[in-house]
């Protein structure tokens, strides 16, 4: 038994005593503890089948142990946690080299109005640190799409210095494209020479474009999930639409096979993805294609998930501590991948006299665990007592985390009915 679970025993095993020292032996029979199953999962449910190790040191090592509770009043109304994000995207980039930019690169208008962004970047590659100068936008050169005439097809330019003064601080420089500029396929290229080893991102905005791309991804993936599925989709477009999906995690970049299925695209993850920073993000970089007869759109979209290891889970049985009737105690029992810091939380209803469900506390205790240990939430009798309903009484909510990984591990809307 660990110290956790010591704890809770001694505190339990204090408050028997000392009823059984009242004159009245009836009041020993008012403490008890009932073993109960947690409820079958529902689809707002999740949790891991089988736990897994982290492969870094957690964030959070405190050996304290804490636990609370808060009151709450009123009707209850079911929070979900976010799982997923929806995001949008009227714009495209991709990275090139000054070589590739003194040749010139095709670039893919749909409407007027657009804008054209270069930044400088800074590379690698070689082994050195090599940053790549800025380019004025008076050396920039755009041919518009074949057979187009337009007297004026660039409105306005914009240097580093005025873009920083907006806040863009990368040294980028822009086109803004006139409003009569045609759609189709235009050609990119500097009279500046630029060294074959300085890298550029060219990024092209089209505010107000009826091709948007929208994307709805999850914010957290464990690391023994083998894929994640992603909702694309490009408005204004029809058929297919051709995506190169690519996942980074900090200096690291990888392309990841893609599958779809219905309206679903399923991305593969390597077998030997890990989380190796607990506080960092991992990104998805998303590139969009698709042509519509002599219209073609490009898109990029981007997002950003907590990669996690699935560290541990709440096994199916609960204790539950009663005292004259009112649940005072929920001992959860956790089965560990490893050693950690883990938090558990729930909110504990009950029923009124007109039978509506109405909130009574939240719930939270958080400890330093090894082997398979175990939770206690604690739950006020003062608080259940005064707060007007009767049993049944029923736990919502019930959540818990690896706070060493700062990850979501598991939650459960309607876990127990006591």
């Amino acid at each position: 038994m660990n110290k956790h679970n010591k704890l809770a025993a001694a505190v339990l095993m204090a408050l028997l005593l000392g009823a059984c020292q009242n004159d009245d032996a009836s009041v020993a029979e008012t403490f008890s503890i009932q073993t109960t199953s947690l409820s079958a999962p529902i689809s707002s449910d999740f949790a891991p089948m089988q736990v897994q190790a982290p492969t870094s040191a957690g964030i959070n090592t405190s050996r304290d142990a804490i636990g609370f509770v808060a009151p709450l009043s009123g009707e209850y109304q079911s929070k979900l946690p976010q799982t997923s994000q929806s995001l949008a995207s009227n714009e495209y980039w991709f990275s090139v080299s000054g070589e590739e930019l003194n040749r010139g690169v095709n670039l893919n208008v749909t409407q007027g109005g657009a804008v054209i962004r270069i930044a400088p970047r800074a590379d690698m590659s070689s082994g050195a640190l090599y940053h790549a100068n800025p380019i004025s936008p008076e050396q920039l050169e755009l041919q518009a799409p074949k057979g187009a005439k337009v007297p004026n097809l660039v409105r306005s330019m914009a240097s580093s210095e005025a873009l920083a003064t907006a806040g863009m601080t990368d040294n980028s420089s822009a086109l803004l494209l006139s409003a009569a500029a045609p759609a189709g396929n235009y050609r990119l290229s500097t009279r500046q020479p630029l060294d074959s080893r300085a890298r550029y991102l060219v990024n092209v905005k089209e505010k107000g474009s009826p091709y948007n791309l929208t994307l709805s991804s999850p914010m957290l993936v464990s690391t023994n999930s083998g894929s994640v599925e992603l909702a694309l989709g490009l408005d204004g477009m029809s058929g297919n639409i051709n995506t190169n999906v690519r996942l980074k995690q900090g200096d690291t970049e990888l392309q990841l096979a893609q599958e779809q299925q219905g309206d679903k695209l399923m991305l593969r993850l390597p077998d030997n993805l890990s989380a190796d920073a607990p506080m960092g993000l991992s990104e998805l970089v998303i590139d969009v294609t698709a042509s519509d007869g002599d219209r073609t759109v490009r898109r990029t979209i981007k997002s950003a998930f907590k990669l996690y290891a699935p560290s541990a889970r709440i096994s199916p049985e609960v204790e539950t501590q009663w005292h004259d009737g009112i649940p005072v105690g929920l001992n959860l029992s956790l089965e560990l991948a490893d050693a950690g810091r883990f938090a558990a939380s729930a909110v504990l209803t009950g029923t009124d006299a007109n039978g509506n469900e109405v909130a009574i506390l939240r719930t939270e205790a958080a400890a330093w665990l090894e082997g398979n240990g175990s939770l206690t939430l604690p739950l006020s009798k003062e608080i259940i007592a005064t707060s007007g309903v009767s049993a049944p009484f029923h736990v919502r909510e019930l959540e818990l985390k690896d706070q060493g990984q700062m990850a979501r591990l598991s939650f459960q809307d309607r876990a127990l009915s006591l």
